[in-house]
Formats: structure tokens, sequence, C-alpha cells
């Protein structure tokens, strides 16, 4: 399950209570509130906010678990896509934090050497983020300003993405791979493959014939590897708002909060988003009611979809900014220009 986040603002009043409550009982801590305060709530505030940006850390589930397995650090050594626009700003303002908190003429040379470009930010961020303090120390002292500062400024920038970035690949899922007879013909090895590297279940979505073609579905992807296959048997659930054979469901896409589809159709791709699912399609024509309805889609070939999603999978939700809407429109323009 996803867990709850209290709004930014309710965990500022928190903080707030929690600070008027120790200024009460140690009024010696004081000045060091003043200090505390403003770095905790803007740190507050750049974590809601990054939970809004697009991921800037993707690992394939097998790689996390082999790293947590190994006692290694999650974002340690991997390359990560960092908003340096919005966490840059952050570190020129944790440096004057410092400079009035006590850190004074040390703290302003940092900043000094960041805003005449001695220091690159970008570079003093991605190795914050990689918890790189020999490089950071050995830039702070070539360059003659203090190394706990720089990294102190920079760790109050890059260390509030570090943490939405481990929270996300960590953050529990129940992925479903809805599955036709097309797509098991087609991509057998690929579909149990991706199941695989996502930790998602397979479900057949053939609703009309005999339950015996069905079961032939997932025979035949159980052949290539795959583990249980759901909708083989009887399907006790229903997609709801969905009359008629379309609307069964099995376990896996029941209780799923993500779901692949493929060839789907339109009606059902929106009645599962309507039930809150994050829909993910591919679908060849960005105009279909399938591509439209669908949270996130792949305007391509599911013969060539697939095989590139089981080679690059990763275990991220989808980034919550994501217009699809937008995308369509620039696959409608590649079509009509012949790409």
């Amino acid at each position: 399950m996803h867990s709850t986040i209290p709004d930014p603002e309710t965990l500022v009043r928190r903080a707030e209570t929690r600070w008027a409550a120790v200024a009460a009982a140690q009024p010696d801590l004081i000045p060091a509130i003043a200090v505390q305060r403003p770095m905790v709530v803007r740190t507050i505030r750049l974590v809601d906010r990054l939970r809004l940006e697009p991921p800037v850390l993707r690992l394939a589930p097998q790689r996390i678990a082999d790293k947590l397995e190994a006692g290694a650090p999650l974002i340690r050594g991997e390359a990560a896509a960092l908003p340096a626009a919005l966490l840059a700003p952050l570190v020129l303002e944790a440096c004057d934090d410092l400079a009035a908190g006590g850190a004074g003429d040390v703290a302003r040379r940092v900043r000094g050497c960041i805003d005449d470009g001695r220091i690159d930010v970008e570079s003093l961020l991605t190795a914050s983020f990689d918890r790189n303090q020999d490089a950071i120390r050995t830039k702070a002292l070539h360059k003659g300003i203090s190394p706990d500062v720089l990294w102190l400024a920079a760790e109050l920038a890059a260390g509030p993405a570090a943490h939405v970035a481990a929270r996300a690949l960590l953050d529990a899922q129940r992925p479903a791979i809805s599955v036709n007879g097309n797509v098991a013909a087609l991509c057998p090895a690929q579909t149990v493959r991706l199941a695989r590297a996502l930790g998602a279940r397979i479900e057949v979505n053939v609703f009309y014939g005999p339950a015996a073609r069905r079961a032939r579905i997932a025979a035949h992807l159980r052949r290539f590897g795959a583990g249980r296959v759901y909708g083989a048997g009887a399907r006790r659930h229903r997609v709801p708002g969905l009359a008629g054979p379309r609307g069964a469901a099995d376990s896996a896409v029941h209780e799923a909060d993500a779901v692949l589809v493929s060839l789907e159709d339109g009606d059902r791709t929106e009645a599962l988003v309507r039930a809150g699912k994050k829909v993910v399609a591919i679908d060849l024509n960005p105009f279909s009611r399938t591509a439209r309805g669908a949270s996130i889609t792949i305007v391509d070939n599911v013969v060539r979809a697939l095989p590139l999603l089981a080679e690059y999978a990763g275990g991220q939700p989808a980034p919550a900014r994501f217009d699809n809407r937008k995308c369509l429109r620039e696959c409608a323009k590649m079509a009509r220009a012949g790409a």
C-alpha cells in the first residue's frame, strides 16, 4: 500500500508546535530553533514539490533487491536526473541561513564561490546526492573554503531529493499485466520477463468464447516461465461501471493499482481509470479511445514496445505531472510528419 503523507502545511504546524514546546522548556535553545526553522520549513515544502516532479532515479526491482541484500546504499552510484533549476537556489538560501546563524563569512565565502561559478552547483548537487563527501571536500579545499559548510549547504538541497527518490523506489505497488490472445501469441517471453521485472501479476483478458480458450492462453504463458496466471478460470470480480462480459476481472486486475493493457477496448480502459487505477496502454493509434482514456499511452506496436518495456523496466510509479494529452498531441504531429 502507498503510505499517506501529511500535506506540507500540516507538517509545518506540527513543527511549530514542537519548537514552541522546546523553547518554553529550554529557552537557551531559542537561537538554535531560529536557525533550524527556515531550513526545516524549506525542506518540508521541497519534499512536497519534488513528489510532483518527474522521478529523479529509476531502478529495476531486481537492482533494488540486490542492493538491499548487499547492504549497499540504494541511490549511491546511480545516475540521477536532478532538477537543478529547482534545487540550486536552495543551496544559496542554505548558505544565507548558515551565515545568519553564526557561520558568518565562512558561509558567505561558500556562496561567493557558487555565485561566481568557481563551484558548479549541478556537479555539487550530484556529488551530494551520491553521498560523495570526498569529492566535495577536495573541491572545497582546492577553493579555500569550508568543506563542512559546502557539504551542509548542498545536503540541505540534495538530501530531500535523495529522500524522495528512495521513497519512490521502495513504494509498494500492485501492478498487473492484462494479456489477450494476440499479446500472448506475439510477445509471450517479453510479457513474462516484464512481469518478473515489475513483480506484476498476469491476467488473461479474453471475454468471449469458452473458458478453455483462456486456459490455453495461460498454459502458453506458463511454457515461457510464467507462474500463476489469473483469469484462466472463474473470474469473481467486476470492473465497476462496465456491463457485459468485458466487465469481468480476476484478482490480479481487481486488486491492482496499476495495469498495463495492450490492444485493449476503450471503454474498459476508461472504466479501469475510473476505478482509481493507473492504466498504461500500448496503442498504435494516438486518436483511439484507449489512447485518450489511459493514464499513460505508449504509441507503438506492441511487438516493439513490450520488449523495450521488459528491457528497461523499473519499479517507479508514473510521474504525477505526466501529461498524456500533450504526449498524444506530439505523437500525432510526428505521425502527420511521417516520422
